[in-house]
């Protein structure tokens, strides 16, 4: 039929040749088969319509998804080999020696969910290889990422080139492998995508290892009886500082919120980084730094923080250079609204940075200064959010102890998001041992409040046990 769809020509063919790739409607078509040399004595033996495009195939969100040969769509000479103990793609007419860099190989691939991912070509050959591998969007039309090693080799032997790491949101995209060294015969055995992470992790809870962010250094070692990150290229000893880790996390329940980053380094002190951004990293919400973490397993956190409903990025960075520090888990806690009357107790406590909860004694308390100080910073903080369901008078009395010598405190009631002060009371006399300081009653309505007690007291290491909350009538 005329126009025609499509068409090919090769004035030397050999036994076996391959028409270019075309998509096909339903419905009837015609092939022509024309000798176009003049008393050549031609026979055609048969015609092949292979569908080489099958279903798209579906990457993996928590693993890796190999893309084999079978399903890969082939340029006009390259084919698939099924003589060898593996199955591989050459990039040369059959019978040929020689390869042609403009061939090409390519899968369709269909991300299933938002994330990171890597792909990566896995190739053959006795002698040096040279190949291109680039990321395309569906129709092909604009190149996302591409890599070659045109300017050297990648190796002889197996060998395998890759794309690096891109964020790709939800969607159907083209990966093509070119082998670009002309007359190489070097094989293509498979294609593999690989989740790298980025997926948004509900919180609270712990941070699946599988979700993480890695800078490109940085690595998941799952050699030892706890999956851990390092901030290094494997095989080295020593960490990158401009290395990191992050998680998108994702808030269905507002509230306050802490994030806990768990590290270890056996041999040494421990440097560390962490900071909460909004959800395109462009705001820094809260952070904190600690250079001087002791030895082992050792914690850092961002502290407290209110967090409406929406998506953020936790990151966490090795800020000692050369320290070969571990991260082994990042955990996300939520502060539970305690309904009062009642007693405000660590459990529920919403800290300050530097502020923590104490349980290595008979009582938990609740301490103002970062682990292992002996100094309190009178900027820290302890506070909960209370909700109300009986409307009427309320006082909260919070219990502190210092034992060798005098104390300062201030407590104060506020509304919800903390713009307004209902209530407050500071005493700047108070004695040594357990003692009390009472906001005074405050009339409240159905609805939540926040109750904070506060050490202003630089430097006095005095403890805070608990806040009663009572019903005044």
């Amino acid at each position: 039929t005329a126009p025609d769809l499509v068409a090919y020509e090769n004035v030397a063919l050999p036994t076996l040749e391959n028409l270019d790739m075309f998509a096909f409607a339903a419905g009837e078509y015609d092939i022509i088969i024309t000798n176009v040399v003049k008393w050549s004595k031609g026979q055609v033996r048969g015609i092949t319509l292979t569908h080489v495009q099958g279903d798209v195939t579906t990457a993996s969100s928590t693993a890796t998804t190999t893309l084999i040969p079978d399903n890969a769509l082939l340029s006009p000479r390259a084919w698939v080999d099924k003589s060898g103990a593996v199955d591989s793609i050459l990039y040369t007419p059959r019978g040929s020696e020689g390869y042609n860099l403009e061939e090409w190989v390519k899968w369709a691939v269909e991300i299933p969910e938002a994330g990171y991912y890597d792909f990566t070509a896995n190739t053959y050959r006795a002698s040096s290889q040279k190949f291109e591998i680039t990321l395309l969007n569906q129709d092909e039309s604009a190149t996302l990422i591409s890599y070659d090693n045109g300017g050297s080799s990648i190796g002889s032997g197996n060998a395998s080139i890759s794309t690096g790491k891109i964020n790709l949101a939800k969607g159907i995209y083209v990966l093509r492998v070119r082998n670009i060294y002309q007359y190489a015969e070097s094989r293509l055995l498979n294609a593999v995508v690989t989740y790298k992470g980025g997926k948004a992790v509900d919180v609270p809870g712990t941070l699946n290892i599988d979700d993480v962010i890695l800078s490109n250094e940085a690595w998941v070692d799952k050699t030892g009886a706890v999956d851990s990150i390092l901030f290094t290229a494997r095989g080295s000893e020593g960490h990158n500082s401009n290395n990191y880790a992050k998680w998108k996390v994702k808030v269905t329940d507002a509230g306050y919120y802490n994030f806990t980053a768990n590290v270890c380094r056996p041999d040494g002190s421990q440097k560390y980084e962490i900071k909460l951004f909004n959800s395109d990293e462009s705001v820094e919400l809260i952070s904190n730094e600690n250079t001087s973490m002791p030895s082992g397993n050792a914690s850092i956190s961002t502290g407290n923080i209110n967090l409406a409903e929406g998506t953020y990025v936790i990151k966490i960075r090795n800020t000692y250079d050369h320290a070969k520090s571990r991260l082994l888990s990042v955990v996300c806690s939520q502060s539970a609204t305690v309904a009062i009357p009642a007693t405000l107790t660590p459990a529920n406590v919403i800290l300050s940075k530097r502020a923590w909860v104490d349980n290595t004694g008979t009582v938990d308390s609740i301490l103002y200064t970062p682990r292992g100080s002996e100094g309190y910073n009178d900027q820290e903080w302890a506070k909960w959010q209370v909700s109300v369901a009986t409307p009427g008078n309320y006082k909260f009395i919070a219990s502190v102890c210092r034992p060798g010598g005098s104390q300062k405190y201030e407590i104060a009631v506020l509304n919800s998001d903390e713009s307004e002060v209902l209530i407050s009371c500071a005493d700047n006399s108070m004695s040594s041992g357990d003692q009390t300081i009472s906001s005074g009653v405050v009339n409240l309505a159905a609805g939540k409040y926040v109750v904070r007690v506060r050490n202003t007291y630089n430097n006095a290491k005095s403890r805070l046990l608990n806040v009663v909350a009572k019903y005044a009538g």
